[in-house]
């Protein structure tokens, strides 16, 4: 269950909003258009990040995404996303996950 939703996340990272006629609103803003809103660019990145995993992702609940600073002047943002999976398989019961997130200095996200 885990590699499907960390697959679906993957897929949904690389999507652009608007890319999509269908969905329009599925996918994640150009992040060359939210880093240059420093200094709130990591908040930014995280509550777009979040809200999209939220909306487009039923599997998960109780979504969280935080910066997680990096010491010196690296090039690479991570952040770290914590949820609950709620398992149907499993009786309905909800375990806690979690996947690190980068974006590289060509503003790519991967997430794992």
């Amino acid at each position: 269950m885990r590699a499907s939703i960390l697959q679906h996340l993957q897929a949904m990272c690389a999507t652009r909003v608007g890319s999509m006629l269908v969905r329009p609103e599925y996918g994640l803003p150009a992040i060359s258009e939210l880093v240059y809103s420093f200094p709130d660019a990591a908040a930014s990145i995280a509550r777009a990040l979040a809200a999209t995993i939220a909306k487009f992702e039923p599997r998960l609940g109780d979504v969280r995404v935080r910066h997680v600073p990096t010491e010196g002047a690296s090039l690479v943002v991570h952040f770290e996303v914590t949820a609950v999976l709620r398992d149907a398989t499993d009786g309905g019961r909800s375990h806690p996950v979690r996947f690190a997130t980068t974006i590289d200095p060509s503003r790519r996200i991967h997430i794992e």
